[in-house]
């Protein structure tokens, strides 16, 4: 996927700005994806990770920014940064990272060939998992939070992925869903999963999601 000249320069110019974090003062009301407003003169994103900033308390947060259009030009300052949901944005970010085929991470991390969501609700546990560029075949999944297992059926490949989906509402059972229990995710609030080809019992993929909380 090629960026265009703007939007490199912009973010360019996004992350040459002085990161003064104190002026999130507001409550946060940013929402959505990245937007440029020409009309307001405003260039909006949310879920921004931070790393590698000298003597800051912000590095590996995230924080919904927005930085303001200097007069006519390209130039861009910002004005404005909120904390972020971390658990929130890191879903997004795998969820990108998943669907981005630029994005080269290390094998094992959530978004590399395989796709880990998961969410717990007071009565109910959901976990959705999605593997890629898989060779024609039969595979399964295992999903596991804390000391809870659970094992799909087996799935042919459509195109060069699967999906597996774990519930413990009923309808979604009956819809194909593997059942697991209520309380199946766990404390600790992650799910790792692993992509196994049934016919050589032998792991494709594996990575830990992060749940979100209902």
């Amino acid at each position: 996927m090629k960026k265009s000249k703007l939007t490199i320069e912009m973010a360019a110019l996004a992350l040459a700005s002085s990161f003064s974090w104190s002026l999130a003062t507001a409550a946060d009301d940013i929402g959505g994806g990245p937007l440029a407003d020409f009309g307001a003169n405003e260039l909006t994103v949310p879920c921004v990770e931070v790393n590698n900033l000298s003597g800051s308390n912000a590095n590996n947060k995230f924080y919904d920014v927005v930085l303001d259009r200097r007069g006519n030009s390209m130039n861009f300052e910002l004005t404005y940064a909120a904390p972020e949901d971390p658990d929130y944005c890191q879903r997004l970010v795998d969820y990108a990272n998943y669907e981005d085929d630029d994005y080269e991470p290390n094998p094992g991390e959530n978004g590399f060939g395989i796709l880990v969501r998961c969410e717990l609700e007071a009565d109910r546990s959901k976990v959705s998992v999605n593997a890629k560029d898989l060779p024609p075949g039969t595979y399964y999944a295992t999903v596991t939070s804390g000391l809870n297992e659970e094992l799909s059926l087996p799935l042919l490949t459509a195109d060069d992925e699967v999906e597996f989906d774990f519930d413990s509402d009923e309808d979604e059972v009956d819809d194909g869903a593997t059942e697991i229990d209520d309380d199946f995710i766990q404390d600790d609030l992650e799910v790792t999963a692993e992509i196994v080809n049934d016919a050589n019992d032998q792991v494709v993929y594996s990575a830990t999601g992060v749940c979100l909380v209902d």
